[in-house]
């Protein structure tokens, strides 16, 4: 098997489709939700254990569903930082 295969198996494996709230599907963007975690001030394990466990959840969700379940890992961690994600 060649190497190219490997990294684009390896990257659709960990890719994923979300709806936006127009109803759009788009790929999932690991680097705005990292983005978004950082605005709101989240340490860097935090948000490696985040994003490491999204992949882990259901494959269709949406940007609503993401918001809620990462503002309750975040309460979890640190509620100033929760206060703080939007």
């Amino acid at each position: 098997s060649c190497t190219m295969c490997k990294r684009l198996f390896l990257w659709r494996a960990m890719s994923f489709y979300i709806t936006k709230a127009s109803g759009e599907q788009q790929l999932f963007d690991e680097h705005k939700f990292k983005k978004s975690l950082e605005r709101a001030g989240a340490r860097e394990d935090i948000i490696a254990r985040l994003l490491e466990n999204i992949k882990q959840l259901p494959e269709l969700r949406s940007t609503k569903e993401i918001y809620r379940w990462a503002l309750n890992e975040l309460k979890k961690e640190h509620l100033p930082t929760a206060a703080r994600y939007n």
